[in-house]
């Protein structure tokens, strides 16, 4: 037999394979890492500051975890890398596009509304100027929304302000839990400010009286507002409005895991540098002698005597002035939302917009939202989000006999459905007060 003859084996091209790695996946996609609070080393204040161990590699230095490398021919069908569990992906979307939702919501407000929706609430205001307004607890004048509107018009009363506090904490209550920041009223820097000087002329700190609304406020016990978040524990940035000699409304973000208070300033021309420590002092000086009272420990990163503060440079500047109260909160929102970037150049016209925004939104919220309400027959609802009646009345008999009143009226006239939407037949359903 003849031998078969076998072609010569081609040398092998070592081109074709090559080394790949699988692609990361991106460091974005995962939340920042949060310091735990209650691992951190803490301290009383009349001890020395010690120094926090700085970790070997910060979260932001950490290289990324490599897959094995693994021969890959160029022929070979592509294999794309395995996606995040369905649950995981979708749960980082939906907080991503409420992210967006609320910036682009806030971004908004710097544009002029809808005519109509002008038209209608100055036609609606015209009619009820001699009407007093009741929200969330507290009588307003006539000229509220007036006051919120117009253009440089000074918001002298800490109620106008505290009626946009309450605003923003009604619009971000849910991103505020979850990145553990809270608002407070004036009342707050009120109240400091006036105790200074008995806390000034008390020997022993730690013996020192607080007013209880105070002690209220650190804990997160204020009403109506739901869950308590209370400091230190829930969290870690407190926004609030401060109001300088009687003339000027600033923002400030105390930042409690540092000890340090921003401010936000939209008129830096109209106080000094000097007269800036003379009103912060007195506040920066008593805040972690307040806070050590009601949560027992602070963070040893704390400053020893006092909170550091400065303004927070660069933010554009209203010096036509009048529009610092309602202009700060609306620093703050922006600040809140990580959109400091759009906090430098705010024209006069966009601000004009805000102020009108706040009076629309506003009104929509407390007044108009719980009149419809009651039409669609959402009576339990209607009725806590008007639990301002409840106040101005006095008790709970003198509201509850109005309501009768108006109910035996109703019943006189009989049911009639004024809207196709709208079901009055059902008056039975209308809750009475459990309280008298």
């Amino acid at each position: 037999d003849s031998p078969v003859e076998v072609p010569p084996v081609a040398a092998v091209d070592i081109t074709q394979f090559v080394l790949v790695d699988p692609p990361d996946e991106p460091l974005d996609v995962f939340p920042p890492m949060d310091v735990n609070a209650e691992v951190m080393p803490t301290r009383s204040l009349p001890h020395g500051i010690p120094v926090l161990p700085s970790p070997s590699i910060l979260p932001s230095q950490r290289s990324k975890t490599r897959c094995s490398k693994r021969l890959r021919s160029s022929a070979a069908p592509e294999v794309n890398p395995p996606a995040p569990a369905p649950k995981l992906r979708l749960r980082h979307t939906s907080r991503d596009v409420k992210l967006e939702a609320a910036c682009s919501k806030l971004l908004n407000t710097l544009h002029k509304p809808s005519p109509t929706k002008v038209s209608t609430l100055m036609s609606q205001l015209r009619r009820s100027t001699k009407s007093d307004y009741s929200i969330c607890g507290t009588v307003f004048p006539a000229t509220l929304f007036f006051d919120l509107l117009k253009p440089q018009q000074w918001v002298s009363s800490m109620q106008h302000m505290d009626l946009l506090i309450s605003f923003v904490w009604d619009t971000y209550n849910p991103f505020f839990i979850t990145r553990r920041i809270t608002i407070l009223d004036s009342m707050f820097t009120s109240i400091i400010s006036n105790k200074y000087m008995s806390f000034k002329q008390h020997n022993n700190n730690k013996a020192f009286v607080w007013h209880p609304l105070l002690i209220s406020y650190v804990k997160g016990q204020v009403s109506p507002r739901r869950p308590e978040l209370q400091w230190m524990r829930d969290v870690d940035t407190v926004y609030l409005p401060m109001n300088w000699g009687t003339r000027h409304w600033v923002g400030l973000a105390i930042d409690l895991k540092k000890g340090h208070i921003d401010i936000l300033d939209p008129f830096e021309d109209l106080t000094s540098a000097r007269k800036v420590v003379s009103f912060m002092s007195p506040f920066a000086q008593m805040l972690p002698e307040h806070i050590l009272s009601v949560c027992g420990s602070i963070p040893a990163l704390w400053p020893d005597t006092a909170f550091t503060f400065t303004r927070v440079p660069g933010l554009a500047q209203n010096k036509r002035g009048g529009d610092c109260g309602p202009l700060s909160v609306k620093f703050m929102e922006f600040t809140m939302l990580g959109l400091q970037s759009s906090l430098l150049n705010i024209t006069p016209t966009q601000i004009d917009n805000a102020r009108l925004r706040y009076a629309l939104d506003i009104y929509e919220t407390y007044v108009c939202l719980g009149l419809l309400e009651v039409c669609l027959g959402f009576y339990q609802e209607s009725i806590a989000r008007i639990d301002s009646f409840i106040s101005s009345v006095g008790s709970f008999r003198q509201a509850d006999a109005i309501g009768s009143t108006i109910f035996k009226h109703i019943m006189q006239i009989g049911p009639v459905k004024i809207r196709s939407h709208a079901n009055t037949w059902h008056y039975g359903d209308i809750p009475t007060c459990f309280a008298t």
